[in-house]
């Protein structure tokens, strides 16, 4: 039999078994949650302190474009350029040893393989454990603090699903634990610890990691241990760091009118989607253009390009460079609450943002930055459903509602479209935007997965109602 059909068949049956096997013993569950809790309490720390310097960072420079807005413009222009180059040369120098390599990139396609390479062992035998664990972490959170911190473009999250997946295999080396199945157990729970800690959202964590790893179908017994995790993360960042929710929404009535269902359809389909879509394509192209560079020479350029793409839109369009660099999430708050600079409220300037967004996450990330693409997805349908709304309120269309329902279900809709997770994108909405936003987003996920599963960046498999598994260029 070929290898290849050999261990989707070994995954299937795994799964099966997982799935239907008999309640765990006492023991097993008492077991499974303690380790569970470690991996939640170091993810949690992780990803704080990743944040926490990032934050540091992108304030700074974000504070030198306030400051030099009206006065020497240049003067802060050159500021931003060093800081950004700074950064892009230590990755590079960083990249030269063979030990910091994997810690480049999004990071996500990484942990998908090792999850799922652990079908391949039997108990007692467990690959995954040859690899580096903890020590991949840190090299993680070192190359996202050089990227993002410096001002390069790109979210959080991947960073984020890496380290909760290094560190679950890294306790459960530590802990000797020999079963693939508990394994697998871990590796969701250290990514549902990340994504709670860093969305605020700890339904969405749960969903989004088994979604992400199993597309078309959710394991509940493994589910159930992503939810304590998620809400550890989660409760963390409520009792100790005192943070709320991740945008500030305003009400909106749960009855919706025909002619606003008909425009939010029309604005996912025709905006958010294709905008989310296209990214895979640019960052392809991005990919095969930086590759054909030196390492150091690749992410100085890169660093350089991003930095350029930001403080172009700042000179010319007078759009501040923190709408393109950084991680974009306070773009997407302002424009929800209607503050901050007033060209936001332009559909075309926020077409404009969308493409130097696209065009500076990919040349981070293709460069050999540490950054994900799942944040400037959402900012990208976000941006695209209120552009969208904007348009259509400029040629007389429509004046009701608030742009809020667009962004949400633009941005539910462009999550949807490149990372194929439909039911984490409906309970992101509802969780961080409110209940009363639940029915776009439904609308835009529903049009949007029907019509762009082959466009997911990821590749992992999906599994049919037979339990078998196919990849996804099969389907």
């Amino acid at each position: 039999m070929h290898k290849g059909v050999e261990n989707k068949e070994k995954a299937s049956h795994a799964e099966l078994s997982e799935q239907l096997s008999p309640s765990d013993l006492w023991a097993d569950i008492g077991r499974n949650t303690l380790i569970v809790i470690i991996i939640s309490f170091t993810v949690w720390a992780g990803c704080t302190f990743m944040r926490k310097i990032i934050g540091f960072g992108t304030e700074y420079i974000f504070h030198v474009t306030n400051t030099y807005q009206s006065g020497n413009i240049l003067v802060g222009v050159l500021i931003i350029l060093g800081i950004i180059l700074a950064g892009g040369i230590l990755r590079g120098l960083l990249l030269l040893r063979p030990a910091w390599r994997d810690s480049s990139g999004d990071g996500i396609d990484k942990v998908l393989i090792r999850h799922h390479n652990t079908y391949n062992d039997d108990g007692g035998n467990i690959t995954r454990y040859s690899e580096p664990t903890f020590s991949h972490s840190l090299r993680k959170i070192v190359m996202s603090i050089l990227t993002i911190g410096t001002g390069g473009s790109g979210g959080l999250e991947a960073p984020g699903v890496y380290l909760g997946e290094t560190v679950a295999a890294g306790w459960s080396k530590f802990f000797k634990r020999p079963s693939p199945e508990e394994l697998r157990l871990y590796q969701l729970s250290g990514i549902a610890a990340a994504i709670g800690t860093l969305l605020a959202a700890p339904l969405t964590a749960a969903i989004f990691a088994a979604e992400i790893v199993y597309a078309g179908r959710i394991v509940y017994k493994k589910l159930a241990y992503c939810l304590i995790a998620a809400l550890i993360g989660y409760t963390l960042n409520n009792h100790i760091l005192g943070l709320g929710g991740l945008f500030d929404v305003p009400e909106h009535s749960k009855l919706f009118d025909w002619q606003e269902v008909l425009l939010i359809f029309i604005v996912a389909v025709a905006f958010s989607a294709p905008a989310a879509i296209a990214m895979g394509p640019v960052y392809r192209t991005s990919e095969r253009f930086f590759s054909k560079f030196p390492v150091v020479t690749r992410a100085a350029l890169g660093a350089l390009i991003t930095g350029g793409i930001g403080v172009t839109v700042w000179l010319v369009f007078d759009l501040n460079p923190m709408h393109i660099l950084g991680m974009g999430e306070e773009t997407i708050n302002q424009i929800v609450t209607g503050s901050g600079q007033e060209v936001l409220q332009i559909w075309w300037i926020l077409l404009l943002a969308i493409v130097a967004k696209t065009l500076a996450t990919a040349a981070t990330i293709s460069s050999g930055g540490s950054a994900g693409m799942l944040i400037p997805s959402m900012y990208v349908g976000g941006l695209a459903g209120a552009a969208g709304y904007y348009l259509i309120g400029e040629i007389g269309l429509y004046s009701g509602t608030s742009v809020a329902v667009f962004v949400g279900a633009g941005m539910a809709a462009a999550l949807t479209s490149i990372a194929g997770v439909p039911l984490a994108s409906i309970t992101l909405v509802i969780e961080v935007y409110g209940a009363e936003y639940g029915p776009a987003a439904c609308l835009a996920c529903a049009v949007c997965f029907t019509v762009s599963r082959r466009f997911s960046l990821y590749n992992r498999p999906l599994i049919d109602d037979k339990n078998n598994i196919k990849e996804n260029n099969e389907n």
